[in-house]
């Protein structure tokens, strides 16, 4: 780890020491975070034993939420959802109370619900046995046109998330494993989605400054910015008044500082619900991974490129971002070498994937600390590539036919006894050709 990874976590440990705060709580859902429609789901928040009441809700809720929408608190610590619908889905948060006050807020849970479109197609490429050490390549199929395919192993385990590329008047995914340990066996499955609700990343190297804007109407008489999670009641000095500016700036990026910010307006003396969220990244925790492609960086339309991610440090999962901070995959790393690795798969590529990609690796209990990125690599998809190659068999094939017909034109006029006309021709003996001629014979002159 570097010193500036350290730096960070003491200033935040020491931080919330000093004043006082509660610890947070932990928020599942049983039976499962992916939840089908009009089935139920119960949210289930897990605080201390001497909690006073809880209180769970979803991300975004303005803060003065209508009468009948306040979930009050409350001796239980569940809250069941009877029927799933879309509206129902989103983040969820919870807080628990103690000596009259709040603790802050869970980390996020994301309820998912499924079946909202038809199910893709999941087949293995190779069969779905294994040895250990070889590559197995999970196709993810539909005719809708998804953006994104998840990968998920025995339940709600997301194992890999990544873009999809045209196939077949539908989309595609090819989820790569490699190379498989026991480990990996298991139950997959595979859900298509579309981005219209994506977590917004922002990356911030260590010690860095950065600048959040909350951009609302021209008729905003305030806005506020805050990090998902903050408790309600906060200490005076943690509290962010409305104000007529809508930028907030962090001046020195440490690790308390990462998370998910969503903002808020007020106008006509009522807040607005909070924005979608944006996830703020602290980059240069760890020392760099490095990422290679396994067969150069110049491919031709159709082809398949691996890039292998690498670190000497354990990490649990690998990013790759392509052209600054857009993720395209996010993955579980395989041990490899005394350190940890990940293949990404780009199948089959095109020229929008085209770019400069890095890669990351972080840790599943501190996912918005990211070690330091990679050194660029640069795929050029080209398509002179095939170009060239169709030219230059084209060109191949009919220099071939041409030497065909002279030969054969040889051979006949030699068989004929070609000459002068109304002459006789004499015949020399048979002459070692060179190996690639055909053998032949020629007029060595006229008779008298």
């Amino acid at each position: 780890l570097t010193g500036c990874f350290f730096s960070g976590l003491c200033l935040s440990q020491s931080t919330w020491a000093q004043k006082g705060n509660l610890n947070p709580p932990r928020i599942t859902a049983l039976p499962g975070s992916t939840v089908p429609p009009k089935s139920h789901v119960t949210l289930l928040c897990q605080g201390p034993g001497q909690a006073e009441g809880y209180k769970i809700s979803k991300v975004g809720s303005p803060e003065p939420t209508e009468e009948e929408e306040q979930i009050t608190p409350r001796k239980t610590n569940t809250l069941r959802i009877a029927e799933m619908t879309m509206d129902k889905a989103g983040l969820y948060h919870c807080s628990y109370q103690r000596g009259g006050r709040w603790s802050q807020f869970s980390d996020p849970l994301q309820l998912v619900m499924t079946g909202a479109y038809e199910k893709p197609s999941l087949s293995s490429v190779a069969g779905t046995v294994a040895a250990p050490g070889e590559n197995a390549k999970l196709q993810c199929f539909s005719k809708i046109n998804y953006e994104v395919f998840i990968l998920t192993k025995d339940g709600d385990h997301i194992t890999q998330n990544q873009s999809s590329t045209p196939q077949d008047r539908g989309r595609q995914t090819i989820f790569l494993l490699s190379p498989v340990s026991s480990t990996q066996a298991g139950t997959y499955r595979c859900y298509g989605a579309f981005r219209d609700n994506p977590y917004r990343l922002s990356t911030v190297p260590c010690k860095g400054h950065v600048t959040l804007l909350c951009q609302g109407p021209k008729q905003a008489e305030g806005y506020k910015i805050l990090k998902v999670g903050s408790p309600e009641l906060m200490d005076e000095e943690e509290q962010i008044p409305p104000r007529k500016t809508n930028p907030l700036r962090i001046a020195d990026m440490t690790t308390d500082q990462t998370g998910l910010y969503h903002c808020s307006y007020q106008r006509g003396g009522r807040w607005s619900r909070f924005s979608d969220p944006l996830q703020l990244v602290m980059t240069g925790a760890y020392e760099k991974p490095s990422l290679s492609s396994l067969a150069g960086t110049v491919a031709a339309p159709g082809e398949n490129v691996k890039l292998q991610c690498f670190s000497k440090i354990n990490h649990d999962v690998f990013i790759l971002t392509k052209d600054g901070d857009h993720i395209t995959q996010n993955q579980s790393s395989t041990p490899k070498d005394r350190g940890h690795q990940t293949i990404f798969l780009l199948s089959p590529v095109s020229s929008t994937q085209a770019g400069t990609y890095r890669c990351y690796g972080a840790f599943r209990d501190n996912p918005y600390v990211w070690s330091q990125p990679s050194d660029p690599l640069q795929l050029q998809v080209e398509v002179y590539i095939y170009i060239y190659i169709y030219t230059h068999v084209r060109l191949s094939l009919a220099a071939l036919l041409l030497l065909a017909m002279v030969v054969l034109l040889a051979e006949a006029w030699c068989s004929r006894g070609g000459g002068p006309s109304g002459g006789s021709v004499q015949r020399a003996e048979s002459k070692p050709c060179p190996q690639a001629c055909t053998t032949c014979y020629f007029p060595v002159g006229a008779g008298a």
